[in-house]
């Protein structure tokens, strides 16, 4: 999951993995990793200190990252398929595709990256939002 820390399009999500401390995390096991675009991340928030807390508490970031990440690596064909997926803080999100987009409960899956440990899945929104 190195690269998601590289990732250009992501660069305040990889803020809030950082404070949450999941970095680390993230390069041990397998994992599936939900990461807001620039613009999700604002929407996500809501306003700017909010925005700041997600950067700089580590509670704040840790709660919204357990409900991006899965242990497991799950591939985009069985998103496709239709799944249930169980994030690490106990929420489930289910999965669809929809005109060949793969779909998050309402969130839209913007590009999927296969890394050495894991899939990463860029989203344009927060999922059941």
């Amino acid at each position: 999951m190195t690269m998601l820390l590289s990732m250009n399009n992501a660069i305040t999500a990889r803020s809030i993995i950082i404070m949450a401390g999941m970095d680390r995390e993230l390069n041990r096991g397998s994992h599936t990793v939900l990461v807001p675009g620039n613009f999700a991340v604002r929407d996500i928030a809501g306003s700017q200190s909010q925005m700041n807390a997600l950067t700089t508490d580590m509670r704040a970031a840790n709660q919204v990252m357990q409900g991006l990440v899965t242990n497991g690596m799950v591939l985009p064909g069985e998103m496709a398929r239709g799944r249930t997926i169980t994030m690490l803080n106990g929420k489930t999100l289910s999965t669809s595709s929809k005109d060949g987009t793969l779909m998050l409960d309402g969130a839209r899956i913007t590009r999927a990256i296969q890394a050495t440990n894991g899939m990463i899945y860029v989203i344009d929104s927060m999922p059941g939002q």
